[in-house]
């Protein structure tokens, strides 16, 4: 019977979060659902607390596919900034994920629930989160309930007020996406300033893999290419900086600095598609034009030489930097 309450409840989620996000999304949303099973549990102080929780929660994506994730895991990626500390991004949080709380025997009790602010205590087996309620029906116990959830017996559960202190519960947490997404953030950078130009520093995500890295100390003489990208974690976007420098040339040419970030924040959308760069020169006497229509092609060259560094010469140029990037990255 807990087990029938816990499906009821995982569809329900499901069924609530893609209603809110179909509302604000253009591309295909789906949702992967993270359950916990706790002994008992109390909703004070604008806190959910739950007791006696194991130290994996089970989880189900959108085909079916399911598994057990580690709670600690769960709250480092699920509830994270939208970038790690000191790359772009990292001053907005990603959206407050929705839950279902499922208190008692079928039909049992329903409150729908977003949640920040996790806190786990392995020793004590004990989870909480910080609540805001999402239905608009108050129940005499102080939470909530759900208002339509999506199948009959959930609304009859969510006929009757949630208790302030329950006994064995289950909470469904829902989120946009799925373990499989494979988030990728790639960079060609293409040298068009008639000089060499050196790989002098390079960085990652700390939840990204290197996919392709770029080769240590890697030259681009004139006219060459490289294109490096790296993968993202499980729940986690992707994101990656590279350092290029000028290594020849006269007085104000050598040491000039171009700058690459590439980012892929996490919305669990599919595609994953990767929104634009940057590139940025540390000398105004040169220049990166992105090459419009691709994921994140640039062509690095000197301030006032047109060429491929032209509106229209980028766009026309983007032939011969994908035959270039088709034949794998150029480091010499």
């Amino acid at each position: 019977m807990l087990r029938t309450m816990r499906v009821t409840a995982v569809g329900a989620a499901v069924a609530f979060l893609l209603a809110v996000a179909s509302a604000t999304v253009s591309a295909e949303p789906r949702a992967t659902t993270f359950v916990h099973s706790a002994k008992s549990g109390e909703l004070q102080g604008g806190r959910l607390t739950l007791r006696g929780v194991r130290r994996n929660v089970t989880w189900v994506d959108h085909v079916g596919r399911s598994g057990v994730l580690p709670v600690a895991t769960l709250h480092r990626r699920l509830f994270a900034r939208a970038a790690p500390p000191g790359w772009p991004g990292s001053n907005r949080s990603l959206p407050a994920p929705a839950a279902l709380l499922h208190v008692g025997q079928r039909p049992g009790r329903v409150a729908a629930l977003s949640l920040s602010r996790p806190r786990y205590i392995s020793s004590r087996r004990t989870v909480s989160y910080r609540f805001r309620r999402l239905d608009k029906r108050r129940g005499r116990g102080g939470a909530r309930t759900a208002e339509r959830p999506g199948s009959s017996g959930v609304a009859s559960a969510a006929q009757r007020p949630v208790p302030r202190r329950f006994g064995r519960a289950s909470l469904t947490i829902a989120a946009l996406g799925s373990p499989s997404d494979a988030y990728h953030c790639v960079t060609s950078v293409n040298n068009f300033t008639d000089y060499t130009i050196q790989a002098t520093s390079s960085a990652l995500w700390p939840t990204d893999n290197w996919d392709p890295a770029i080769p240590s100390g890697a030259l681009l003489l004139p006219d060459d290419n490289l294109v490096y990208g790296s993968d993202g974690g499980f729940l986690r976007g992707c994101g990656n900086s590279s350092l290029w420098t000028i290594v020849d040339g006269p007085p104000g040419v050598r040491g000039v600095t171009f700058s690459f970030y590439a980012t892929n924040p996490y919305n669990g959308l599919y595609p994953p598609l990767q929104p634009r760069g940057t590139c940025t020169p540390s000398a105004p006497n040169f220049v990166c034009a992105f090459n419009q229509g691709s994921i994140n092609t640039w062509f690095l060259c000197a301030t006032g030489t047109g060429g491929v560094c032209s509106t229209s010469a980028a766009g026309s140029s983007a032939r011969r930097g994908a035959a270039r990037a088709a034949g794998g990255p150029a480091a010499k």
